[in-house]
């Protein structure tokens, strides 16, 4: 029997709490983090758990036994300089899969140099989606 796949997110914003709730959904076990306990605890209040960890620090990511992961997902929009800490450290963890939120092209190629295997834009994909949905409906 196949174990369960496991993830790590970082960022429990909207888009990170979207992506623990559809990967839950779909049986995976999640290890869901934030920096913010007011976060960590908000998200808590649902079905699901969160642990506040500085995931910008080495030591916290080692404790979550990160090298065993499927993948780790960097939901972070705003903190450039957390989510390149971040890609880098899981990449030197050895996470086989490391996807990260860019925002722009250029974020993208310094988050890649730094260890991400996969870069996803939140905006121009939901864009993508939305207009390929209205004009397939019409």
């Amino acid at each position: 029997m196949k174990s369960k796949r496991r993830y790590l997110v970082v960022g429990l914003g909207i888009l990170g709490r979207a992506v623990v709730n559809n990967l839950t959904d779909l049986g995976a076990e999640v290890i869901a983090v934030d920096r913010s306990n007011e976060l960590v605890n908000k998200f808590n209040l649902d079905t699901q758990v969160a642990i506040e960890c500085e995931a910008t620090d080495r030591q916290a990511l080692e404790q979550l036994d990160v090298e065993n992961l499927d993948s780790a997902i960097v939901c972070i929009g705003e903190d450039f300089k957390s989510a390149v800490l971040i890609t880098a450290h899981l990449a030197d963890l050895g996470v086989k899969k490391v996807i990260v939120r860019a925002n722009d092209t250029t974020s993208a190629s310094i988050l890649k140099r730094v260890g991400a295997t996969d870069i996803f834009f939140v905006e121009s994909e939901m864009g993508r989606e939305i207009a390929n949905k209205v004009f397939s409906a019409e």
